[in-house]
């Protein structure tokens, strides 16, 4: 928890700051996308996590990927160009990628799918801190010390995560079979069931959707309330209060109400909720309680789907987590490059109903992926 604590922070808390580390190399406005976007596409390679775990042991697995981490935060300050801290914030990404499907098949091989929505829930809850704690701690030290500070600050962080996975992970995780071949049948048997690829694409919709609003709730804050960095950082963790709202729902009941119930009940609350971007939008209050609500709708949605990701194609669940990551990560990409050109300079209602269009779709494909296939009491 304490590595995904601060891959998620560093992932996720700079996104309303990402105009000001712009502006620190000279750039516009527009390279705030392709910022978000090196955040996110090294997600696309976390397939590779089913091949790496079984050759070199999925210990190492939950190892590397945090000193990868910690290393690229350890050298942003010394970033000498935009284009080498795109080069940083794609090795932060490739950490995150690597990491989190290995975390998530770790869980799902050792709990059993009744209580898996509530360990995933407790899982899940780093995600959820990473704003509520991480964006107003990005904000004040973007304000007071400098863009890069944060980052340092949640290097530090996972090397304590790494070094307890070293000491602590040993007993349990399988070693490396050095005589175990690269593999792609994992990959192929995943891809072969239509029931694995409606998954991916409910994933991709849910994630473009909740891109959009990261990226143009600072600049309409910014220009409509005149907010400093650090305002925006505590306005901000209103975001981070739904997610830690969800996460509890998640773990109080998940597991009772079904898997399925829960996801297309939270996903037609999620759609529902843009459209309070259209009337509450106005005022600072109005557009917290839209944000709260939309990504409550999302967090609840995400994380209530993730244990039925883990049991879509059990024999080969790795290769089902990977390209479920890679699917998010290829969300958050398409949200990240639309957003804006949507936005433009004052288009927020256009941003909400593309939103709110996108996740209705993508629980159409849920609805199919799940369709029977879940035991009635626990799906």
């Amino acid at each position: 928890m304490l590595s995904r604590f601060a891959q998620d922070s560093a992932s996720r808390a700079p996104l309303p700051f990402l105009g000001v580390i712009a502006a620190a190399y000279g750039q516009d406005i527009g390279a705030v996308s392709w910022l978000s976007i090196a955040l996110t596409l090294a997600g696309l390679v976390s397939p590779l996590t089913s091949i790496l775990s079984h050759r070199f042991g999925s210990r190492q697995m939950l190892f590397w990927p945090p000193l990868v981490f910690v290393i690229a935060c350890g050298f942003l300050p010394f970033a000498p160009s935009f284009a080498s801290v795109m080069a940083l914030f794609i090795a932060i990404s490739l950490s995150k990628a690597m990491f989190d499907p290995q975390v998530q098949t770790f869980i799902a091989e050792r709990v059993p799918f009744e209580r898996r929505g509530t360990v995933i829930g407790v899982l899940e809850l780093s995600w959820a801190l990473s704003f509520i704690i991480g964006a107003p701690v990005f904000g004040l030290m973007v304000d007071r010390v400098s863009w890069s500070a944060p980052f340092v600050l949640m290097g530090g962080i996972a090397l304590f995560g790494m070094l307890a996975v070293w000491f602590y992970v040993r007993p349990v995780m399988p070693g490396p079979d050095m005589n175990a071949s690269f593999s792609l049948e994992p990959w192929r048997t995943v891809w072969r069931n239509p029931r694995a690829r409606s998954f991916w694409a409910f994933s991709v919709g849910i994630m473009i959707a909740a891109q959009m609003p990261f990226l143009v709730y600072p600049t309409w804050m910014k220009v409509h309330f005149q907010l400093s960095n650090g305002q925006l950082g505590l306005v901000s963790t209103v975001i981070g209060a739904a997610d830690v709202i969800a996460e509890l729902l998640v773990i109080a009941f998940l597991d009772r109400i079904g898997k399925r119930r829960a996801v297309l009940i939270a996903g037609a609350f999620y759609a529902l909720a843009f459209g309070l971007f259209w009337v509450l939008s106005a005022s600072l209050p109005g557009m917290m309680i839209a944000l709260f609500s939309t990504y409550l709708g999302f967090e609840f949605t995400l994380v209530a789907s993730l244990p039925i990701a883990s049991e879509t194609v059990p024999e080969s669940r790795a290769a089902m987590m990977g390209w479920n990551a890679a699917s998010i990560a290829t969300g958050r990409i398409v949200g990240s490059l639309i957003a804006l050109p949507l936005f433009g300079s004052d288009r927020l209602w256009l941003v909400a109903l593309v939103g709110c269009v996108v996740v209705n779709l993508s629980l159409v494909f849920i609805a199919f992926s799940t369709h029977g296939t879940l035991r009635s009491g626990a799906g």
